[in-house]
């Protein structure tokens, strides 16, 4: 049994002293070089950058509106409550977004119009494009869209962007609402006559021929309604035809029709430059009866073109 036991303690050094030599054989490695007085090492080095998600600069957004010229954000509707564009308009969405992986890694911009507080798959998308690096070196990249309103869009619209990196990474920020826009508001106005009523027809008092500046018998008052409450301001034109005699031969030019004091044509013609929203303007109309004048009741229109602004 003694015997059992030191073979035991024996087997038990050996083991120890076995790896205590492993443990003195380990060493650092060593580079010895003969024939000069130099030597070149050259080892790998190695660094993994994180791929970061692109991020939108909301308030570099702009958007402008244009009609025959630009109306906004400068020009006519430069004080909207809220910017319109009516069909066939164009508008230019511009942003500036950043990745500090490289402007080459940003790979998609849209913009979505929504009814409400969200992005889904019934929104209006619009894909941006990129312009060009325009700050802070290759991480912020400009995009830009212009985006002709359609005629079956009607209402006020919010507007998101989303953007992806290469990899489908979404930005930081992404579905970020940056702006409101309505598409083709609707022109409300009202024409009545001096006591609130519809007008029916403008009518002059029965006179003879060569009496001149016959008022006629009521006022017309022109509102701006903007049912839409969108800031909309309008422009009020105005034209006729000749009054010409319904019982035989004989007619008065539009000519000697006057609004406000100025002779009518058969063009165009403006009356009210802009008419803010909620207010009224009020025209006079009167005629001048030409000598010699067959007797007769005399009948011609009046048309107003309303504009908006």
């Amino acid at each position: 049994m003694i015997r059992n036991k030191k073979d035991s303690i024996l087997g038990i050094f050996a083991l120890v002293t076995c790896v205590v030599i492993m443990l003195t054989l380990v060493s650092a490695e060593t580079y010895n070089v003969t024939g000069r007085n130099t030597a070149d090492v050259t080892f790998q080095s190695e660094a993994i950058a994180s791929n970061v998600p692109p991020h939108i600069d909301n308030a570099s957004f702009s958007m402008e509106i244009i009609a025959e010229k630009e109306v906004y954000p400068t020009g006519e509707r430069a004080n909207a409550t809220i910017p319109f564009a009516f069909t066939g308009e164009n508008i230019t969405f511009t942003i500036d977004v950043t990745d500090n992986n490289g402007e080459e890694d940003i790979a998609a911009v849209i913009i979505f119009l929504s009814e409400d507080e969200t992005v889904n798959e019934s929104d209006i998308s619009i894909s941006l494009d990129a312009v060009e690096s325009t700050k802070n070196g290759d991480t912020r990249l400009t995009f830009t869209k212009s985006w002709n309103v359609p005629a079956f869009v009607y209402g006020r619209k919010n507007i998101f962007i989303t953007v992806n990196d290469s990899g489908g990474l979404p930005s930081d920020n992404n579905e970020i609402k940056i702006g409101e826009l309505f598409i083709n508001p609707m022109i409300g106005f009202e024409i009545v006559n001096s006591t609130g009523g519809d007008v029916e027809s403008i009518q002059f008092a029965e006179s003879p021929p060569g009496t001149t500046n016959v008022s006629a018998q009521s006022l017309i008052q022109i509102k701006n309604i903007d049912p839409d409450s969108v800031g909309m301001k309008l422009k009020v034109l105005i034209k006729g035809t000749d009054l010409v005699n319904m019982n035989g031969t004989g007619s008065i030019s539009i000519s000697n029709m006057k609004v406000d004091g100025k002779s009518m044509s058969t063009t165009l013609q403006v009356i009210d430059e802009c008419l803010a929203p909620s207010e009224s303007k009020t025209h006079v109309f009167s005629l001048d009866y030409p000598l010699p004048l067959p007797a007769g009741r005399y009948v011609g229109t009046v048309t107003f073109e309303i504009k908006a602004l």
